[in-house]
């Protein structure tokens, strides 16, 4: 097993905090653009998902809380399949 230490000079402990956050939003930045592009389902932002329903951000965040919409959660973004806002266009 291959083991690293890391030292840290010069750092305090609410800066050392603030770093791994930097990088880890990164990290998820980048996750989040190859799931959606590896994806088989087309994935839609909340601005782009309210304007193919033709609502407001607030009434998608309750139907999202209602559980009427699952999104896909990537770090703190929300998706939502494509295929899933057609369907309940569909049936309404």
């Amino acid at each position: 097993m291959l083991s690293k230490t890391i030292t840290i000079q010069g750092l305090s402990v609410q800066e050392f905090k603030q770093e791994m956050r930097e990088m880890l939003r990164i990290e998820l930045q980048i996750f989040a653009k190859t799931f959606l592009k590896n994806s088989d389902c087309e994935f839609l932002n909340r601005k782009q998902t309210a304007q193919m329903l033709q609502i407001e951000v607030s009434t998608l965040s309750r139907w999202t809380e209602s559980g009427k919409l699952n999104p896909k959660k990537v770090g703190r973004k929300l998706y939502y399949e494509k295929a899933e806002i057609e369907k309940l266009l569909k049936l309404n």
